[in-house]
């Protein structure tokens, strides 16, 4: 007799025959990278029309990228701007975790950071009110917004955002918009994308 612990629930089985769950998930999936090259385009006309941005963060285009486990569950990443150089880092990421919700998160460090450093310090109060948060965790890679990971800056002010930057090495905003609000995910992106880019001067 089969080990009980090789045992399936009802609920297991019937999810085992149950081809509809993957049907329907590749559908949503095809309609979520649409979303996700609308939100391109959009950032493609900004990219254009900040004069000053550099030649690398500029000139090369977005990439819409898959997974089935960050933490267990499917993903969908935009990576637009992507410059990632060894330690160096300037990245805009769109963020589609299944069960969760979008993210939207700006990712610098090495010479980016060093090129905008003086910036972000002057500008931080202009991201106070606007539910952005920004990472507390040492590692970079960190992608969920949980309250280990980051806090809203509303509470930081620029000497104590200068301290964890200098001790991280970094520095990561990101801003979540639930998903039943998927309809706004282009808006909300570029608006969020825009946030950054004048935090930086850009």
């Amino acid at each position: 007799m089969q080990d009980s612990k090789f045992n399936f629930s009802d609920d297991e089985f019937n999810l085992i025959k149950n081809q509809d769950f993957f049907k329907k998930k590749t559908i949503i999936t095809k309609k979520m990278v649409s979303l996700f090259h609308e939100l391109n385009d959009g950032i493609e006309k900004i990219k254009k029309e900040r004069e000053n941005l550099p030649g690398a963060e500029k000139n090369i285009s977005g990439k819409i990228s898959k997974g089935e486990n960050y933490l267990g569950l499917p993903y969908l990443v935009l990576d637009n701007p992507r410059v990632f150089s060894n330690k160096n880092i300037f990245a805009f990421r769109s963020m589609f975790w299944w069960g969760n919700y979008f993210s939207f998160t700006f990712h610098l460090s090495g010479k980016y950071l060093e090129d905008y450093k003086r910036n972000i310090y002057k500008n931080s109060e202009t991201l106070k009110g606007k539910k952005i948060l920004i990472c507390i965790h040492h590692e970079q890679w960190v992608h969920h917004l949980e309250k280990e990971n980051y806090e809203n800056i509303d509470s930081f002010d620029s000497k104590r955002i200068k301290n964890l930057i200098e001790e991280n090495g970094f520095l990561k905003l990101s801003r979540k918009l639930d998903l039943q609000k998927w309809k706004h995910i282009t808006d909300f992106g570029i608006e969020t994308l825009n946030e950054y880019f004048s935090l930086l001067g850009l």
